[in-house]
């Protein structure tokens, strides 16, 4: 798998856009925001989605993958699958807390 230069940096965008809802959720009091909602149900939408990542579609990512032997099965299985649970757990862990 190849992803071209636009994949690469359309994944980078959602990445940063990721990282800042994480940021509004942890450092920001939303108490008072017309944007609480929105934020919470951010949170919870990328908790849903990392989580999903990390259990997998049962053929070639996830925790239940059924393809092992192949250099992408091995780096998913050691650091792309713990990193979508954790991640999953993190946002979860932060929507609940607002």
């Amino acid at each position: 798998m190849n992803p071209g230069k636009i994949a690469t940096v359309m994944v980078g965008i959602a990445l940063f856009c990721f990282a800042f809802v994480a940021y509004i959720l942890y450092f920001y009091d939303l108490s008072s925001s017309h944007y609480r909602n929105y934020f919470i149900i951010s949170g919870w939408v990328l908790s849903v989605i990392f989580t999903l990542r990390g259990i997998g579609e049962f053929n070639a990512v996830g925790l239940f993958k059924k393809i092992k032997s192949s250099e992408f099965a091995y780096y998913d299985t050691h650091f792309y699958t713990p990193f979508a649970l954790s991640m999953g757990l993190i946002f979860a862990t932060l929507a609940y807390r607002v």
